[in-house]
């Protein structure tokens, strides 16, 4: 079992180097949002190469421009609402081009009245044109075959794919079932 992935946030991760992703751009200017909890479990040591961003435009434009130069799957990590908002010219650019490229973005808690409330955007109706698929993670187990899914299809159907993690999949605890898929995933 790998004692990293106690959360959903460090089971990302840790899942990520399983499926060839080594490196991780990542968007800076959302840490403080519906990324925290990826942000802490990467403080806390993933193993993965971070290259840092200013924001998800920056972030989904080197993750990009890596995938251009290996051919093969490479993920940006960005914001919920604006910063996935900033990735649309990057997914629109893969989508054109038929590079792997896939796009982790976060989601906030839908608490009504909150400020970050109305920075949620129709993520999947928004990246739907200009995407093989978008899939939102809706609790811990899901979280190796979902990604694995969004890695299979970015690299096989040749094009840019985004997974949603809400706040409370990243904080999730991880069930020693969940922990056992990472074990297998390839």
């Amino acid at each position: 079992m790998t004692p990293f992935a106690s959360t959903g946030a460090s089971l990302l991760l840790a899942t990520l180097p399983r499926l060839g992703l080594n490196s991780l751009v990542v968007s800076a200017a959302q840490a403080v949002d519906a990324l925290a909890p990826l942000h802490a479990a990467l403080a806390a040591g993933s193993g993965l190469r971070v290259v840092r961003a200013l924001d998800g435009r920056q972030a989904s434009e080197l993750a990009l421009a890596q995938a251009r130069r290996s051919e093969a799957p490479r993920a940006a990590l960005v914001g919920a609402g604006m910063g996935l908002a900033l990735a649309l010219p990057a997914l629109a650019q893969a989508w054109r081009e038929q590079r792997p490229l896939l796009v982790i973005c976060g989601r906030h808690a839908p608490h009504p009245g909150a400020p970050a409330a109305g920075l949620d955007l129709p993520s999947g109706r928004l990246v739907e044109p200009i995407t093989r698929a978008h899939f939102e993670l809706r609790a811990a187990e899901e979280i190796v075959d979902l990604l694995s899914e969004a890695v299979r299809v970015a690299a096989s159907a040749h094009g840019p794919v985004v997974l949603e993690m809400p706040l409370a999949v990243q904080r999730a605890a991880v069930s020693d079932h969940a922990r056992a898929r990472l074990e297998v995933a390839a």
